[in-house]
């Protein structure tokens, strides 16, 4: 009698290579030496009677009908990975394994970790550094927390907060010359930017109903952490943002300028390796008490920049600004 279905490990390995978009990857990643991963693929495209990867492509690209078998079978094994887990007891505990970028990690997540294992002590975390979603596809890390614009991808996600931006500055700037007190004094200051990240300026100041000026005067640095300290030591103005700003805040080495933030468009978002991940109990817990950290950072900024008193009366006269995009070489978006 003929088969209604291919084996499940023809499958396991068409998925696994679907997801790390290599067959050495999954090959690797199932145990398998390169001969007989491909000719598990091979047997399953034989069973299919459709070629479900594009050869003539170095990477292990989907075709269509690839894509199509993947939409179709993916939920059910991730359903399959799920059941074994809640049959084993597996998902009550384990070892998450996190993403996240430089200046978010060591500024804010990896002082928390260990608050978060003291409530949770049979979950462990593992933080990794780096940036997008190329360790997520190759089934190296469980999550990542990704700091910047909602990009397109195929992972489930969840969203944790829309980000905000105000005004910062050290008390006392270089040369003892004090803070903007309105959003038109800033085209006088020295403004920092990060080089992922150039265009945030444009985009506050035209929420903020506000242009920019080829006078401006920008330095461009690697990282959010770097810009935040070079601000700190009184070298220009920048973006604050929650989280980031908190423990600046707190050590009176940056303050908002005016009580004025604005959306830049950038996003937290917490997005998973698969659906059956972001159901596993212990990566529901980090979930929320993610959700409820940033939460809480995120009114302790709302609070401090609100407290930096309102700028609309201040006495500052009006000034004609020609509008000019902050700077228009192209460069990644992810902070």
């Amino acid at each position: 009698m003929r088969r209604k279905a291919p084996p499940l490990e023809f499958i396991e390995a068409f998925v696994a290579a679907a997801r790390t978009g290599s067959f050495r990857g999954a090959a690797d990643k199932l145990a398998l030496s390169p001969s007989a991963f491909s000719r598990r693929i091979r047997n399953l495209e034989d069973f299919l009677h459709a070629p479900l990867f594009d050869r003539s492509q170095a990477s292990a690209r989907l075709t269509p009908a690839g894509e199509q078998y993947l939409q179709a079978i993916e939920p059910a094994m991730d359903a399959l990975f799920r059941a074994t887990l809640d049959f084993r007891g597996e998902q009550t505990a384990g070892m998450l394994r996190i993403r996240a970028p430089h200046s978010f990690a060591i500024s804010w997540l990896l002082q928390r970790t260990a608050k978060f294992m003291a409530l949770n002590p049979d979950i462990e975390i593992e933080v990794t550094i780096g940036r997008g979603l190329d360790e997520l596809r190759a089934g190296k890390v469980d999550a990542v927390i990704a700091v910047g614009p909602n990009e397109p991808h195929s992972f489930p996600q969840d969203r944790l907060i829309e980000l905000e931006a105000a005004v910062v500055a050290a008390p006392t700037l270089l040369r003892g010359r004090t803070p903007p007190r309105h959003p038109r004094e800033l085209a006088g200051h020295h403004v920092l930017c990060e080089e992922h990240a150039p265009n945030l300026w444009y985009t506050w100041l035209a929420a903020a109903g506000l242009d920019t000026t080829d006078s401006w005067s920008f330095t461009h640095h690697e990282t959010l952490l770097m810009m935040y300290e070079a601000a700190a030591a009184g070298l220009g103005v920048t973006l604050g943002m929650p989280l980031f700003m908190e423990k600046y805040f707190q050590e009176g080495r940056l303050q908002a300028c005016f009580a004025l933030k604005q959306p830049i468009d950038y996003w937290y978002s917490l997005i998973y390796a698969s659906e059956a991940i972001s159901r596993r109990t212990d990566m529901r817990r980090f979930a929320r008490w993610l959700h409820t950290e940033i939460t809480h950072s995120q009114q302790h900024f709302a609070d401090a920049v609100a407290r930096a008193g309102s700028w609309e009366h201040a006495d500052v006269p009006p000034v004609h600004q020609s509008v000019a995009r902050v700077d228009q070489n192209p460069a990644q978006r992810r902070a």
